[in-house]
């Protein structure tokens, strides 16, 4: 099967460009999807890392005080001056695991008595038995209670490293709040670097603590239990934005430049495709074009030189015969003549080597001129026709023989494609700035959809009446680029089989100009010529 070349080029765009493309694009999709899920991994272990530093403080703060504490158990005046420093300690214990006695040093829990403390303290002794056996191993553990929930007190248990460890636990009480603000706070500061916020929350009251910018309104993207502080949390989020708008702005930025790739690609690919499209309609038009040529050079050929053979072999028996056809002669050397000229001077405008000579010329006196020569070409095809010439135009500044150009092309396709009725106005006038030049005709007319494609160079229609009457497809270029060349345009109006309407527009100078009728829609009235 053999398919068309715009078949052949686009599955080869297909297969060349859109579809690695496609490819790459579901693959990056893929990628900026993992790339979301290893930046959210990446902040959240950033975030986690904090997090885990403030804990292991406050564990490292704690476990120092029950080292101090250790340290003074000879002397409950040393425990005194141990803790003083520190207002968030402000009570210490000891219980002996032999005969569950409590002793309170230092007390002073503000709302709370001994007996308070004392039934506190029996209630989570059984928890010490572990204690013990960490301590046994050889393992210093402490044991966080939340004393009194509503009173915001926590207790930290430990066994000693003092003599005869495995009977009595020493504890203190911590006012949770006031060492959250006064020992946490500087290293919650610290950690932040003014690029988090550490808000401490009070899981309870469901209560913000602390927070080290009270500016702004924190909604924490992780939260973690603070180990040695029963009750409370330590969350984290990104100051200004929070990390999940940092990651969806950089996935969508990923998106964005994938999404521009792909129109880049498609825009390129439809360029491409259409211009070697185009490139593939020229070449056809070409093709064409020569095909075209060569048939209307050969039918004058074929003409001339069967009435040249009729000639010198002395067929033509009357005067009256070889008058006839010398003339058809005549006329089809003419023929062939205008057919090299127009694609001479095609070819001339193409490469910009036409020159023109533009001088002062009578509209009126050169169409009148052309008009008379061609009346006998009109007559001899059965042609109907008339002109008429606007009165009072001034001189323009144009090639004659150009215009004269133009205005033969636009005849000779008027004769090409006028079919039943045949008839034929030529008329000239002015427009605003312009002088102009008409000519209208009968015929099979053009399609609505064809009338912006005619004037470029090999077009030619495809279908109907129009495709198969031969020409060279230049005749319409040439009258384009002509009037072009006077600083004017070329328009048509026509609809399908009722005929056509074609009007040169020449630009006339305004310092030339003289007081004449605008055109008006209506034919002027003026001389008029017509014949049969």
């Amino acid at each position: 099967m053999i398919r068309a070349p715009e078949q052949r080029i686009s599955i080869l765009l297909f297969f060349v460009v859109l579809l690695p493309a496609v490819i790459y694009s579901v693959y990056e999709l893929t990628s900026v999807k993992e790339e979301e899920e290893l930046l959210q991994a990446v902040y959240t272990n950033q975030l986690e890392t904090i997090l885990f530093s403030v804990n292991q403080y406050t564990e490292d703060v704690i476990t120092n005080l029950s080292f101090r504490l250790d340290n003074s158990l000879l002397s409950d005046r040393d425990l005194e001056a141990a803790f003083r420093e520190k207002s968030s300690v402000f009570s210490i214990v000891k219980y002996s695991g032999y005969t569950g006695a409590l002793r309170i040093i230092n007390p002073g829990m503000p709302g709370t008595d001994q007996a308070a403390v004392k039934k506190f303290v029996d209630s989570v002794a059984p928890g010490f038995n572990q204690l013990i056996d960490y301590k046994k191993s050889g393992y210093r553990k402490l044991e966080a209670y939340s004393f009194l929930p509503d009173s915001g007190y926590t207790a930290i248990f430990f066994v000693p490293d003092s003599p005869d460890p495995g009977y009595n636990i020493y504890g203190f009480f911590i006012d949770s709040r006031a060492f959250i603000r006064e020992v946490l706070s500087p290293k919650i500061q610290n950690l932040s670097q003014n690029e988090f916020l550490l808000p401490v929350l009070d899981t309870r009251r469901n209560e913000v603590v602390y927070q080290n910018d009270t500016t702004s309104n924190v909604v924490t993207e992780i939260q973690k239990d603070l180990w040695l502080l029963p009750g409370y949390k330590i969350g984290i989020a990104k100051r200004g934005v929070s990390i999940r708008e940092i990651v969806k702005e950089r996935v969508d930025s990923s998106l964005l430049l994938i999404l521009m790739l792909n129109i880049v690609l498609i825009s390129g690919v439809i360029f491409v495709f259409y211009n070697i499209r185009k490139f593939a309609e020229l070449v056809k038009m070409r093709s064409d074009f020569v095909s075209n040529v060569s048939h209307e050079l050969r039918t004058p050929l074929a003409l001339i030189r069967m009435f040249a053979e009729t000639l010198e072999m002395g067929r033509a028996r009357t005067e009256e015969k070889k008058r006839e056809y010398i003339s058809i002669i005549s006329g089809e050397t003419q023929r062939l003549s205008n057919i090299v000229n127009r694609i001479l001077n095609f070819s001339q405008m193409e490469a910009g080597k036409r020159k023109f000579h533009f001088a002062p010329i009578d509209l009126n006196d050169t169409i009148s001129s052309l008009f008379e020569t061609y009346k006998f070409h009109l007559q001899n095809n059965g042609f109907s026709f008339a002109a008429a010439y606007a009165p009072d135009l001034p001189p323009i500044n144009a090639d004659a023989e150009a215009v004269t150009e133009a205005v033969i092309n636009l005849l000779d396709n008027a004769v090409k494609y006028s079919d039943d009725v045949k008839e034929i106005t030529i008329r000239t006038g002015r427009s605003d700035n312009f002088q102009f030049i008409e000519v209208r005709d009968r015929g099979i007319g053009i399609k609505k959809e064809d009338q912006k494609k005619i004037f470029e160079k090999f077009y030619r229609v495809t279908s109907g009446q129009i495709h198969n009457t031969k020409g060279s497809g230049l005749g319409l270029s040439l009258v384009n680029q002509i009037a072009h060349a006077h600083k004017g345009k070329i328009e048509v109006i026509s609809s399908y089989g009722k005929g056509s309407l074609f009007r040169i527009y020449l630009l006339q100078e305004t310092g030339k100009q003289e007081t004449g009728k605008q055109e008006t829609g209506k034919q002027e009235t003026g001389k008029q010529e017509t014949g049969k």
